[in-house]
C-alpha cells in the first residue's frame, strides 16, 4: 500500500507522519461507511456524511482507496454539489 498523504506543501517528516495517519483514518471511516451503505457513492455523498472534512481530502481518500484496490470507480456519474459531473465508487467484493 502506498502513502495516503500527498506532501504537496513540503511539510516536515514529523508532520507528514501525522497527516498520513489522519488520511488513513479518513480512508478507513469512508470504507466502513461505504460498506454500510451498500451502494455506489460520489465525493458529494461522502461530504454530506463527513462534512467536517474538506472535499479535496475526500477526493484524495477515494483516489487512494481505488488505487489500493478497495473500491471500484463506476461508469455511472452523478451531479455533485457544484453542479459538475463526478465519479461514483462502490466497494469491491472479495
Amino acid at each position: 500500500m502506498k502513502n495516503s498523504y500527498h506532501n504537496t506543501t513540503n511539510e516536515s517528516t514529523q508532520l507528514c507522519l501525522e497527516y498520513s495517519a489522519k488520511a488513513k483514518s479518513q480512508e478507513a471511516e469512508i470504507l466502513r461507511w461505504m460498506r454500510a451503505m451498500g451502494c455506489a457513492v460520489g465525493a458529494t455523498n461522502v461530504s454530506e456524511r463527513f462534512g467536517h472534512w474538506p472535499i479535496t481530502s475526500i477526493r484524495r481518500a477515494l483516489h487512494n482507496l481505488k488505487r489500493d484496490g478497495q473500491i471500484q470507480q463506476m461508469e455511472r456519474r452523478q451531479i455533485g454539489s457544484y453542479g459538475r459531473s463526478e465519479s461514483t465508487y462502490k466497494i469491491l467484493v472479495g
